[in-house]
């Protein structure tokens, strides 16, 4: 894949925050990160920053 915008898995990047968080004795769940990182991704396509991923 050729392209100039990097793609983040996004249960991967979930799971990173996950592991982070426990780490530094935070406690949150799944469902609220991934609210929080769908919220960032509607915030950066109004912002024209990120582009979503069409399903193939």
């Amino acid at each position: 894949m050729n392209n100039d915008k990097p793609f983040i898995e996004f249960e991967e990047e979930v799971d990173f925050i996950l592991t982070e968080c426990k780490k530094e004795g935070v406690s949150i769940d799944r469902d609220t990160i991934e609210l929080i990182l769908d919220l960032d991704l509607k915030f950066l396509e109004l912002k024209g920053i990120a582009t979503p991923l069409e399903d193939e």
